[in-house]
């Protein structure tokens, strides 16, 4: 809806274009420090006015990043117990979700493969990566500690509605700020030297 009324108004911007401004921290007063010689990427605050607030920046790109996830959700059942993997296996060669799905062979036998549609280029036998992963996945031992402890962590993680866990976001966002503004400022770095 933005980026049509701003075409009317003859501003082109393409999705990507409006999604890294919504995003950009400068409009809160905030300025990027690019990781550089062995330091971290820094957001420090800026000697600039914040034209928006911290806590609307924070709101908009959790929208933002809601709407990205239900994207970029496998389109796909990935129930199928023949295509386990679907959505799960990565591409080798571009990065690319593999997916899955059915092919016939000349004799009409029935097979099913890995394959991405990305890139098209790796395409494997679902019942033998299959076959591995079960494999891997049994040869996993894990201690009784191990398990309690993932156990609550999984219980921990599951209490409480969606709101909860989202209000338990936003308030850990903003502890992150809160601790990103006691950073030493560049200018009185500077100054300092």
């Amino acid at each position: 809806m933005v980026i049509s009324e701003l075409s009317v108004k003859g501003l082109k911007l393409s999705t990507a274009t409006v999604s890294d401004l919504l995003r950009n921290p400068m409009y809160m007063g905030k300025i990027v420090m690019p990781a550089k010689e062995g330091k971290p990427l820094q957001i420090i605050e800026g000697v600039h006015e914040a034209i928006i607030s911290a806590e609307l920046c924070l709101k908009v790109n959790q929208i933002l990043t809601e709407n990205h996830s239900k994207k970029c959700r496998n389109k796909y059942n990935t129930a199928k117990n023949e295509l386990f993997l679907r959505g799960i296996l990565i591409c080798s060669r571009c990065g690319g979700h593999i997916t899955g799905s059915r092919s016939k062979s000349g004799g009409g036998s029935r097979y099913n493969y890995y394959h991405c549609n990305h890139c098209g280029n790796e395409r494997f036998r679902a019942d033998f990566a299959n076959q591995r992963v079960s494999e891997i996945l049994s040869s996993l031992i894990f201690k009784k500690e191990i398990k309690v402890l993932y156990s609550e962590m999984l219980k921990e993680m599951m209490t409480g509605s969606q709101d909860d866990r989202k209000r338990k976001v936003v308030k850990l966002k903003h502890e992150l700020e809160m601790l990103e503004s006691k950073l030493p400022k560049p200018r009185t770095c500077l100054l300092k030297e």
